[in-house]
């Protein structure tokens, strides 16, 4: 066991658990303004001196959970722009990164290629969220353990994430999106939540739409010994 990398992973639970983000888009609530809802939840504390380009600081909080970890791997799918409102070039630029890019809008796949070192899945104009191809996504990397896994499709999170084949791979950090604010959508997050709790996660903290998981056991730990119960504050609970 690579004890340095679970050290890390630790310590940057321990910080970011440590400290409080600018709201929250958890509840079960409907919410009439989005704009609204979305600048409420962006995660703005962080001790890394890197450049944020995600939204909503989501990159901020990979630097304080990796902590400064370099030449790591990510599978970004629904990577968008190649540059801003990225979760992972600043992975990719600032701590040498690679990675697998999964993006289906022809105009940023062309951006992508063009600003980008990591691999461009070729397929992906032919990829379904509904198909088990995001395992040949997976195996692209070359390796069964990926840092940072990242699923932003903008509608079928649950129908992709149930293909995932967690017995073959395994992530210390799982981010994906449940838009909370579209119709009934909170029932999707609470069945992705149960997918990946099955397979050996548990909840993180949420930053805008998007929720976060980590290897089950390091959390609830945390949880305890800071007195959190963020599960029952975001709606999460059973």
């Amino acid at each position: 066991m690579d004890l340095s990398r679970v050290w890390n992973r630790e310590a940057g639970l321990r910080y970011i658990r440590s400290i409080n983000y600018e709201g929250s888009s958890g509840s079960n609530i409907e919410c009439d303004n989005i704009v609204a809802l979305m600048n409420a939840a962006t995660y703005n504390a962080t001790r890394s001196t890197a450049t944020s380009y995600a939204q909503f600081g989501q990159d901020k909080l990979l630097y304080d959970f990796f902590e400064g970890k370099t030449n790591g791997t990510f599978v970004d799918i629904g990577a968008g722009e190649a540059i801003h409102y990225s979760n992972t070039y600043g992975l990719e630029s600032q701590f040498g990164w690679t990675g697998v890019l999964v993006e289906l809008d022809p105009i940023r796949r062309k951006d992508l290629q063009e600003n980008r070192k990591a691999l461009l899945f070729p397929d992906a104009l032919k990829w379904n969220a509904t198909s088990s191809n995001i395992n040949e996504i997976l195996a692209a990397t070359n390796k069964t353990h990926i840092e940072y896994f990242s699923l932003d499709v903008d509608g079928p999170e649950l129908e992709a994430i149930k293909y995932l084949d967690f017995n073959k791979y395994s992530f210390d950090l799982l981010n994906i999106e449940h838009d909370i604010y579209r119709p009934k959508n909170y029932i999707k997050r609470k069945k992705i939540k149960e997918i990946v709790e099955q397979a050996g996660y548990e909840y993180l903290i949420s930053i805008s739409v998007d929720d976060f998981y980590v290897p089950r056991g390091i959390v609830t730990s945390i949880n305890k010994e800071y007195g959190y119960n963020f599960e029952e504050i975001l709606g999460l609970g059973v």
